[in-house]
């Protein structure tokens, strides 16, 4: 699964704590059983790592990845889905590493082939 997850993703979503909304790219790229995830919003980019874990007593897998940003780790748990075309589709939460959100933040990432963009 972790093939079929690499590639470049359009993301929306609003930050944790704030609110804000935004838009950016994220670029999802396999290393070995992992992600190496790299997140550029607004102009800012991050690395992190995501790694494929199961949740719900075991009854789903879901990407959780790990990134600082601004000196603070957050965590991004996703859930898995496709879209019509069978490309990966991951919606999910944000939060801070050590539980002190208050408020998540949420992203939708939508698998970019140059299909959301045309000329």
């Amino acid at each position: 699964m972790v093939d079929h997850l690499s590639g470049t993703y359009v993301v929306i979503g609003k930050h944790a704590g704030s609110g804000i909304l935004f838009d950016g790219a994220v670029k999802l790229t396999r290393s070995g059983d992992r992600l190496q995830v790299v997140r550029t919003i607004a102009g800012q980019t991050t690395t992190g790592t995501g790694t494929l874990e199961k949740a719900l007593r075991g009854e789903t897998t879901v990407l959780r990845v790990r990134f600082a940003h601004a000196g603070q780790d957050y965590k991004a748990t996703y859930l898995i889905d496709g879209d019509l075309d069978n490309y990966a589709r991951l919606t999910g939460y944000v939060y801070l590493n050590d539980g002190s959100t208050k408020r998540v933040g949420l992203e939708a990432l939508f698998t970019d082939f140059g299909q959301l963009q045309r000329q």
